[in-house]
């Protein structure tokens, strides 16, 4: 299949291993399916995928490495100009990936971005006014650019991969549990320790409960935050390779196995099944730069979810197919973020009513699970890069 379209150059890493990862990986083949020309700019990430995902991608990592010689061969404050559309991964501030002094421009160039902080400034702005558009993966982001005078916003919510995370029966495995998942990377604003709050009374009345957590973080830096909760958390240990031991963290709280299923850190393609066991999802994040996709993966699969109604999931906070948290209060000033306006403080014995709701009335939250997964379905990422390249190609 010919494309006669201007090719693609990804300006930010693709791979498997993160959210930004995703995305690239995911944009890189369904451009390189509609016979459209790709490029990465950056040598991948971890790049674990089905084969035949994995043969396409690596195709064309191997078309990428001319681009990527050329671009490494700039001396610092060198620019490669090239004539393909590039869209460049923004983030705090809209500012672009480290690029070592170096600078690459398409002929034409959009920004994609996930922010957490919302002081944007006049940086902002005139990296904006230097971009044909600017994508932004919620709501929420939308708002807070086009409100800092940032031109050329357009809205483009990520995608999921519907062919894993769908509707289908559970396979048992955890049948005698009452399982509840709880994902993203351990930090502050991600909130787990309100899902710890609320997990450790639920437990006492329900001995069944499990709690399985996608917790894995690498960075120690990050997973220190979680001491700046208001809910008392130790700090977090770290193992040989100075990283965070998050099983050595939980036992601190007198959490073991039998608490809490603490999955290894798996590609994104392997935790359908896993996730698909879950009675019950908790998302209590303070704030979600995009729509948190572990969330949309939870609700396409049909798991009743609770979300934190602020920031991205907004975007996803209706009532016929999630379960919100509406008392938000405010998060404290953090050292490492300019504003946490708009963020939400959840309330963990609001999030422990909710739980009690979903296991005490199965059939609604079976109902709103269904509803969920239907309104899912549509935001495959095909769907959804379709929606993206119809903006670049219109600009």
């Amino acid at each position: 299949m010919t494309n006669t379209k201007p090719p693609i150059v990804i300006n930010w890493q693709a791979g498997t291993g993160s959210g930004w990862g995703l995305y690239g990986f995911n944009l890189a083949l369904h451009l390189k399916l509609q016979g459209r020309g790709v490029s990465l700019l950056w040598p991948p990430a971890d790049s674990q995928a089905p084969p035949l995902e994995s043969r396409l991608f690596q195709a064309i990592v191997q078309q990428s490495s001319e681009l990527q010689s050329r671009f490494r061969d700039l001396g610092e404050g060198q620019r490669l100009d090239l004539s393909a559309t590039a869209l460049h991964g923004l983030g705090e501030e809209l500012l672009p990936p480290p690029m070592g002094g170096r600078e690459m421009r398409g002929a034409r160039n959009f920004g994609v971005t996930f922010f957490v902080d919302p002081a944007l400034g006049a940086e902002a702005r005139a990296i904006g006014n230097g971009l044909d558009g600017v994508i932004a993966g919620s709501t929420w982001n939308a708002v807070l650019l086009e409100a800092a005078g940032v031109p050329r916003v357009h809205l483009v919510v990520q995608g999921i991969d519907t062919g894993s995370f769908h509707l289908a029966p559970k396979a048992g495995l955890l049948a005698d549990r009452y399982v509840i998942f709880s994902g993203g990377k351990l930090e502050f604003r991600k909130g787990q320790d309100i899902v710890l709050a609320a997990y450790r009374q639920f437990k006492r009345r329900h001995p069944e409960a499990l709690l399985m957590a996608a917790w894995h973080n690498g960075w120690a830096k990050s997973a220190a935050s979680i001491e700046l909760s208001p809910h008392a958390m130790p700090p977090v240990p770290l193992d040989g390779d100075a990283r965070p031991d998050i099983k050595a963290w939980l036992a601190l709280q007198g959490l073991g196995d039998d608490d809490v299923f603490l999955l290894p850190n798996l590609p994104n393609f392997q935790m359908a099944p896993l996730l698909r066991e879950a009675d019950l999802a908790l998302f209590p994040s303070r704030c979600e730069p995009g729509t948190n996709l572990p969330a949309m993966e939870a609700m396409a699969l049909g798991v009743p979810t609770i979300l934190s109604a602020n920031t991205g999931h907004l975007d996803f906070a209706d009532p016929t197919i999630a379960y919100l948290l509406h008392e938000q209060g405010r998060v404290k000033d953090l050292a490492f973020h300019r504003s946490t306006e708009g963020w939400g403080e959840s309330s963990p014995e609001e999030l422990l009513v909710a739980m009690e709701r979903v296991y005490e009335r199965r059939d609604e939250a079976r109902a709103l699970g269904v509803a969920a997964a239907k309104k899912l379905s549509a935001f495959s990422w095909a769907n959804q890069l379709d929606q993206l390249m119809a903006v670049i190609d219109s600009a």
